[in-house]
């Protein structure tokens, strides 16, 4: 799937690709392209495919590595977002990127929070979603990242009507 693809790459961008552990803002534990290592852990799959039963993940990881990561966290956020959202498949493949970005941005619990934007999605009413993502207090915390999901929402809103 191209949009997959391309949000690997707006995570590249968003979240930055560090090798060695360091802390997010939210000063949690993380390493690779924003993965949380203290909440969102590891699987024992991988594990497996990163050694960690033999090195110490604070010796760091390769870029490989981290993408087989982010790419686990966007399959991770893709089944998160199918529970969350009637009918997910069926929007758009931007919107359903930005809402995968969001997703691993925030995390499920405080997503979910944004009942006004979901309820707008689930109309299709991609515009009113960038409003309602807009007057929240996201916005003003993460920059860019949320003027250009917004952006994608309206623009989206533009050539589906």
């Amino acid at each position: 799937m191209e949009w997959k693809k391309q949000l690997l790459e707006n995570l590249k961008l968003d979240e930055g690709l560090r090798l060695k552990p360091y802390l997010c803002p939210a000063e949690k534990k993380t390493i690779g392209i924003g993965r949380n290592i203290e909440d969102v852990g590891f699987t024992d799959e991988e594990v497996t495919f990163l050694g960690l039963d033999q090195r110490n993940i604070d010796d760091g990881i390769t870029e490989e590595e981290a993408i087989y990561l982010c790419r686990n966290d966007i399959e991770r956020c893709h089944r998160e977002a199918q529970r969350i959202c009637t009918d997910f498949e069926s929007h758009p493949d931007d919107i359903k990127r930005v809402l995968l970005n969001m997703l691993f941005n925030l995390g499920e619990t405080r997503f979910r929070q944004f009942r006004k934007m979901i309820a707008a999605i689930e109309k299709r009413n991609y515009s009113e979603a960038a409003d309602e993502a807009k007057n929240s207090r996201w916005y003003n915390q993460v920059g860019d990242r949320a003027g250009r999901i917004v952006e994608t929402m309206r623009l989206v809103e533009s050539y589906v009507t």
